[in-house]
């Protein structure tokens, strides 16, 4: 069956634009180097790549990563609640096309990662239930029970939230949880930005672990800053579905990367260290942003983001963000992300706050707005 999917809007303007000397965009923390992340490797790690052989790994993933995966949720996840995949993009793919029929019904809270939203609609009818701006990007319980139907099968939540940076109370949470319990209805809930909360204390717990029809997606690439590792996952206490997932996955990927996967294990071993210092970047470079955005509050304005680290701030002005957007581009070599990109309206583009080279980036970024005043 031929999906009628729509181009990834995201990753094409990125092959575009990603040899620009000012990646203003970027959606994921700070990338880890290799040689640092084999400096944490322990005994056993060591042992195991070592007397590693670069056949097939296993399928559903090595036993002592599956392990580290549950420990990271806790219980009720355990490892044979845990499916791997090749990066988070193949388990939407699996799990989303796994749930889904033609006659069932999605409701997918917008905007968030583009097949969160389009694999979906390609597969049944799907509501879309967009977060506003001028309710500080908060989930609007009641527009969410309004788009259930009797044939809903799933709620799909980006929470912490991308490109919005914004994360749903505990409260939410548990309503939300409890109106899918009363009519049987799945949870998807993407949590790849879980970790990076700029207050610790607003972390919620994780989707699998409250609710029995409750997934959870986890990535190596958005808190760890190890995305070349390309390993990812999900939770879920329900068996039966973790196996649909799997038997899908063997048409895409069979396995993972053996050797990665040992770095995964390396990377959740030392996750307190390896994500606390991804946070600190964030926390330095917010205080930037804080203090831009204050200074230019004529120009722009923001929710400011409870997790993650991407924002998405409102352009005022009479020129529209994609011919914004393109003036960076072609000016300064700073790529962001304009509205569209997600397929969402409005003046606003995604910003990245997680690594290293922002400061520089919004420095000239800065220069650029002083320059270009008159015609913003």
């Amino acid at each position: 069956m031929k999906l009628p999917l729509p181009p990834f809007l995201p990753e094409l303007r990125l092959a575009k634009y990603e040899k620009l000397p000012h990646l203003f965009y970027a959606s994921s923390a700070e990338p880890y180097a290799l040689r640092e992340l084999e400096s944490l490797q322990d005994d056993e790690v060591c042992e195991q790549l070592d007397r590693l052989e670069l056949g097939y790994a296993p399928t559903g993933g090595h036993p002592m990563l599956l392990a580290e995966i549950a420990s990271h949720y806790g219980a009720p996840i355990a490892a044979e609640n845990v499916q791997t995949f090749p990066g988070a993009q193949t388990g939407i793919f699996s799990t989303l096309s796994s749930l889904l029929d033609r006659d069932d019904h999605a409701v997918v809270v917008s905007p968030c990662y583009p097949s969160l939203e389009n694999l979906p609609a390609a597969i049944c009818e799907a509501t879309r239930v967009q977060l506003r701006y001028e309710r500080q990007w908060e989930i609007d319980l009641d527009e969410i029970k309004a788009a259930f139907r009797a044939n809903t099968k799933v709620l799909i939540l980006n929470s912490p939230n991308a490109p919005t940076g914004s994360l749903i109370s505990a409260e939410t949470q548990e309503q939300l949880v409890e109106f899918a319990r009363e009519r049987g209805v799945w949870i998807f809930s993407d949590e790849v930005y879980r970790m990076l909360e700029l207050d610790s204390a607003h972390r919620l717990p994780p989707i699998a672990t409250i609710y029995e029809k409750g997934i959870s997606l986890g990535v190596m690439s958005k808190p760890f800053g190890l995305g070349g590792l390309q390993i990812g996952w999900i939770a879920c206490q329900n068996r039966e579905i973790l196996e649909a997932t799997a038997q899908l996955k063997n048409y895409m990927a069979v396995c993972n990367s053996a050797v990665a996967e040992f770095h995964a294990v390396t990377a959740l071993r030392n996750k307190a260290a390896i994500i606390s210092s991804r946070r600190q970047i964030c926390l330095s470079n917010m205080a930037l942003l804080d203090d831009f955005f204050e200074k230019y509050a004529d120009l722009f304005e923001w929710v400011r983001p409870k997790s993650g680290c991407v924002g998405f701030p409102k352009l005022k002005s009479k020129l529209s963000v994609e011919e914004f957007a393109q003036q960076l581009a072609d000016g300064p070599g700073i790529l962001v992300m304009p509205a569209s990109v997600f397929d969402f309206p409005g003046n606003f583009f995604r910003i990245g706050f997680g690594r290293s080279t922002m400061p520089r980036s919004l420095e000239r970024f800065t220069e650029w707005v002083d320059t270009h005043r008159h015609s913003l």
